[in-house]
Parts: C-alpha cells; structure tokens; sequence
C-alpha cells in the first residue's frame, strides 16, 4: 500500500510483460521436453533402431544379389566350356579324323554337359534362395515402416498434447 497508484497504460504494460515472462519461461519448457522426451528418446532410439536394420537388410539384399550374379557367371562359363567342347567334338566328327581334338576334349561331351546342368540347377535354387531371401526382406521392409508411421504418430500426439498443456497453463 506504500506503492503509488498506477494509471491504466502502466498496469497493461506490467501484465503484458508479466504475460510474456510467463509464455517465454512455458516455450522454454515445452522445447526442452521435446527435445529430452519426444526427439531424444521416441524418436531418437526409434531412428537409431531404423537405421541398423535398414543397413542390415541392404547389406543382406547385396549379398544375396551377388550370390546369384555368381552363380550365373558359374552357368554361363559353363555353358561356354560345353559348347566349345561340342563344337570341337563336331568339328572332328565332320572331319572323319577324329584325332584333332585335344586332350581335354578326348573326355566323352556327357561330362561337360553335365557340368553345365548342374550349374543351372545351383543357378535354379540360388534363384529361389533369392526370392525367398527378398520377399522376407520386403515384409520385414513393410512390418518397419508401420512401426516408423506408428512412432512418428505417437510422437505427434505427445506433441499436440504438450502444446497443449503448455498454452492451457
């Protein structure tokens, strides 16, 4: 009661500085808690958690793509071996000779061509392995990214509701 009087535009100015006091000191709050409990651990472990097995799955996918693209390369050297064995062997059949082929080739065509199905058939399973090995990969994909639109949802949530309590208080 020792106080003077204040006339109207003083007692407006105490409040509004009173007022912002108040909304810096909440905004304060409101961006430390987001950045503790919403960015650094909903948000953070769940990117840390992503990341990992993203990287692990596309380490797994070129692992697998490089599995088949050996295989193929072991059906077509193959291939390759049989049909110049059998082009030699034909060669020398036509001849009436039969004595120009060499050494390697003196071995019956059989062996050859069944070097080279047995290729494709490991061609064949590394090819099974591999749609295998990717569609469990595209689901494990998909089960994921539910989980990053189920996080990124609760996060936003959280969010509104902090805002919320903020600007209520």
């Amino acid at each position: 009661s020792d106080l003077p009087p204040q006339n109207g535009l003083e007692g407006v100015c105490d409040e509004m500085r009173s007022f912002h006091a108040r909304a810096a000191t909440e905004l304060t709050k409101l961006g430390s808690t987001l950045e503790k409990d919403l960015l650094g651990k909903n948000l953070g472990k769940f990117l840390k958690k992503y990341r990992g097995l993203v990287k692990k799955k596309v380490k797994r996918a070129v692992a697998c793509a490089k599995s088949l693209d050996s295989a193929h390369a072991a059906v077509e050297k193959s291939f390759k071996t049989y049909l110049g064995a059998f082009d030699v062997v034909l060669k020398s059949s036509a001849d009436g000779t039969g004595t120009a082929r060499p050494p390697r080739m003196k071995k019956d065509l059989w062996l050859f061509e069944l070097d080279y199905f047995s290729q494709a058939g490991d061609f064949a399973e590394s090819c099974a392995s591999y749609r295998k090995e990717m569609s469990g990969m595209y689901l494990d994909i998909q089960k994921l990214e539910l989980e990053r639109l189920e996080t990124l949802k609760n996060v936003l949530a959280r969010y509104l509701r902090l805002v919320r309590a903020t600007w209520a208080s």
